[in-house]
């Protein structure tokens, strides 16, 4: 079982700018989620915490471990946020304006965010015990496409931050048993 939790809330999230791979910390709001997450898992046991690199999913790791009494972390570069090129930093009303068909300059290509990804589950998945990944509400999103069909996840599904998504693998094949789950 992989618990995949998108990371808690930042000032960006709030202003609506795309951060992809923007460094940005989280805020009151987001160190509460996280909070919550930890406390919403801890009656299950949890052998390790998978992070992405950037510092928004890094800190609602460490939360989380810190509570589930977890103390490494495991930095993974594939669970990155979609690289958004020439738009990172741009609020709603300026995408709009300036990429009115979500074509970002320089923007990671779908198909290689979304392989990235489904490599880790993959990984980590086939192993016995359960494991959290903390990463992004687009790299998220491309799992849970995949997995569906295209049921859920990119186009169909916004994210929450701080959500938890929970796939397991049965009889050779992966499911999403639960998504955008909101415990704050």
């Amino acid at each position: 079982m992989i618990v995949l939790v998108r990371h808690g809330e930042t000032d960006g999230n709030l202003n609506e700018m795309l951060q992809g791979r923007m460094d940005t910390e989280l805020n009151t709001t987001g160190i509460k989620q996280a909070e919550a997450i930890g406390h919403y898992l801890k009656n299950s046991k949890f052998y390790k915490i998978i992070s992405s690199p950037l510092l928004r999913a890094k800190k609602t790791a460490e939360i989380i471990g810190e509570i589930l009494h977890i103390t490494e972390i495991i930095i993974e570069d594939a669970l990155i946020e979609r690289d958004f090129g020439l738009a990172e930093g741009l609020i709603l009303s300026e995408r709009r304006k300036l990429y009115p068909d979500k074509n970002y300059p320089e923007m990671e290509a779908y198909h290689h965010m979304q392989n990235r990804m489904i490599a880790m589950i993959e990984k980590y998945i086939s192993g016995s015990e359960p494991i959290i990944m903390v990463s992004h509400g687009a790299a998220i999103n491309a799992v849970l496409t995949y997995y569906t069909g295209g049921r859920i996840g990119s186009s169909h599904t916004r994210l929450k931050n701080g959500s938890i998504q929970i796939l397991e693998k049965t009889n050779h094949q992966i499911e999403v048993q639960t998504y955008n789950l909101q415990v704050y």
